[in-house]
């Protein structure tokens, strides 16, 4: 009998399983992945393709509304009934490139089932005994929701729940002012579902600058959609929320569904961790700076680990926990370069600290902003926004932007933190006229500016030509 039946078994098969495995395979182990329900994880199949495709067909409905901006009239009705349809077409469009298949044919072997573990390097899937010289757990989340009477009712979606429909409801309470409640809010709200949005704090999208949440909440009530601030939940009964305001003052909503977007909770259910001594909490599996557990030869990676709960995090973990699988020098997880979006419209980016973090952290600091109404692109685009990025002496060490194209935009910024460039370095650059990305060069002409301006040559050169 052999030792290992694999070199490493990932359990989960979603952003950071599907990496670990194709690096695993890569670097010429013998791989077997596993999963329990579909190929492709909360990503494929309840996150990003079915929210963003979402999003898409919501801002094509909603820019049809503003052609008479562009002089443009043109006579619509608004029929949403079947986009849910075109939306699981692009959930299957996806999946097709992420059925068992698909890595069989790479190598890489798989197994549909639930897997837990007998001892260290044993697990147990559908019965079989598979033993591994390497393990990565990648189960990922699912939606926990808040202790709230009720709320375990028929009326209550989470994203899992709401991409299994067949058709949109009429009108929906969203419970969470997070990406996730913010983002889907606002497409539904596009696609004709009357929304009202509950939170327990004062603003939305809390993570962000207090100006782009500000800002986007003043888009999201101009579009019709009604925000609930400072709520206390009372219960929820039927399609009904049941809840106090700031002044204790109760009052009742009604929907045709609620929509639940306040959390997450780690996917361990029957694994025997705790039998194998693999730590972990209520949140997470614990992990170190290498990504292995409390056991050394398990690794863990993806929205089970966190502390960042996206789908690029999840990749980006599942190759260092599958590299150091192989490899006796490990790699460390730099969580300084993280950067998210929000796919709102317009879209937000977040790189590094915010202003106000920034202030706490550091003795001094310069703050560069941009506003799209100074950008040629912008302004035939009709689109608005701003950038910001923050420095400490030479150092980028926060980047905040709103505005189209904010996703793409904000990967130079990051390009010049990781790599330690200056931000007045783009004016050496050339930028294709007209683009969003020029912005970014108007930024490092006022840093440049600046650097001049402190600069003790360029000062004696000004003192002495006075």
């Amino acid at each position: 009998m052999k030792k290992y039946d694999y070199d490493l078994i990932i359990i989960g098969a979603g952003g950071a399983g599907i990496t670990a495995s194709f690096t695993g395979n890569g670097f010429k182990r013998k791989v077997l992945l596993i999963e329990k329900n579909k190929i492709g994880g909360e990503c494929t199949h309840s996150g990003c393709v079915p929210s963003k495709s979402l999003i898409k067909a919501a801002k094509l409905a909603h820019n049809v509304t503003k052609l008479k901006d562009y002089s443009i009239d043109l006579k619509y009705k608004m029929n949403s009934e079947n986009v849910m349809d075109y939306v699981k077409n692009i959930i299957n469009k996806v999946y097709e490139e992420e059925k068992p298949h698909v890595f069989e044919e790479k190598g890489i072997s798989f197994l549909e089932g639930h897997a837990s573990f007998k001892d260290s390097n044993t697990i147990s899937v559908n019965g079989e005994n598979i033993r591994a010289k390497n393990f990565i757990i990648a189960t990922g989340t699912s939606p926990k929701l808040p202790a709230i009477k009720g709320i375990d009712s028929d009326y209550i979606l989470t994203n899992e729940s709401l991409f299994q429909l067949d058709k949109l409801p009429k009108s929906i309470g969203v419970i969470g002012a997070g990406a996730i409640g913010i983002e889907l809010a606002q497409a539904l709200n596009r696609l004709g579902v009357s929304i009202h949005i509950f939170l327990r704090g004062d603003r939305i999208l809390k993570k962000e600058e207090r100006k782009i949440s500000e800002t986007i909440e003043h888009i999201l009530l101009g579009e019709g959609i009604k925000i609930h601030k400072n709520v206390k939940f009372n219960k929820i009964e039927k399609g009904t929320i049941h809840y106090l305001d700031n002044s204790n003052v109760g009052y009742f909503s009604s929907f045709e569904k609620i929509l639940v977007a306040t959390g997450r909770k780690p996917n361990l259910e029957n694994m025997n961790l705790k039998k194998i001594g693999v730590d972990y909490d209520s949140n997470k599996i614990i992990v170190n700076s290498k990504l292995q557990t409390s056991v050394p030869h398990i690794y863990a990676a993806g929205d089970i680990v966190g502390p960042y709960r996206f789908s690029h995090m999840a990749e980006y973990q599942g190759f260092i926990a599958a590299f150091n699988c192989v490899f006796p020098v490990k790699k460390k997880a730099d969580y300084s370069q993280v950067l998210w979006t929000t796919f709102t419209d317009p879209e937000i980016s977040h790189m590094g600290y915010t202003e106000e973090e920034s202030r706490k952290k550091y003795d001094n600091i310069k703050v560069y902003t941009e506003t799209y109404s100074h950008l040629d692109r912008a302004i035939t685009d009709n689109e608005k926004g701003f950038v910001k990025i923050i420095c400490h002496k030479d150092n980028i060490v926060g980047a905040h932007i709103i505005g189209n194209r904010a996703g793409e935009l904000i990967h130079e910024i990051q390009m010049l933190k990781k790599f330690n460039i200056p931000i007045r370095k783009t004016t050496d650059m050339i930028y294709a006229y007209p683009t969003y990305s020029d912005i970014i060069r108007k930024i490092g002409k006022k840093a440049y500016l600046d650097y001049l301006n402190n600069n003790l040559i360029v000062k004696t050169i000004k003192n002495i030509s006075k």
